[in-house]
């Protein structure tokens, strides 16, 4: 059984209130488990931040915040600033500031509307384009040939029947 509980009617089941250090601390001490927890099965959020930053997490070894949604976005950031991000990825150790990993047939980003680059943009299977274009390019070029060498013979052709007709 809990140490602590609370139950409430129309209040909160158990309220933390410091002047000087955080209000609730939960310490969990099996990897397994949660410092904190919050669970809401009728529908509401598990758990709610409201403050300078709504919601934090510093991750050591592991993910500063996680996110999976069986029907929805698994982190969703909606800005409300028009010069701000809805969601921001910075990296200050050179790493990838955003990430993006397609599965199962599925595209690792989507952008819709448009879109500004400030920086130089770097194509990984551009090679591969490439050389799709060369490829159609040179199917091209022997296509003209043989357009060329068949309007040549009709050419040849319509120039000897006129040879023959004013003969």
């Amino acid at each position: 059984m809990a140490q602590v509980t609370g139950t409430g009617q129309n209040q909160p089941g158990v309220v933390g209130i410091s002047e000087t250090e955080d209000g609730v601390l939960g310490v969990g001490k099996i990897p397994a488990k949660a410092g904190v927890a919050g669970v809401n099965d009728t529908g509401g959020n598990g758990v709610y931040g409201r403050g300078r930053t709504g919601v934090a997490g510093a991750g050591g070894a592991g993910n500063g915040v996680y996110g999976i949604s069986e029907n929805e976005d698994g982190v969703l950031g909606v800005g409300k600033n028009a010069f701000k991000a809805g969601v921001a990825g910075v990296n200050d150790h050179g790493g990838h500031g955003i990430y993006g990993r397609g599965a199962n047939g599925g595209k690792a980003g989507r952008f819709e509307g448009d879109v500004v680059i400030t920086g130089a943009l770097s194509v990984g299977s551009l090679s591969d384009v490439a050389k799709s274009i060369d490829t159609r390019y040179k199917i091209v070029q022997q296509e003209m040939a043989s357009l060329q060498a068949r309007v040549q013979q009709l050419e040849n052709t319509v120039g000897y029947l006129q040879t023959q007709i004013h003969h």
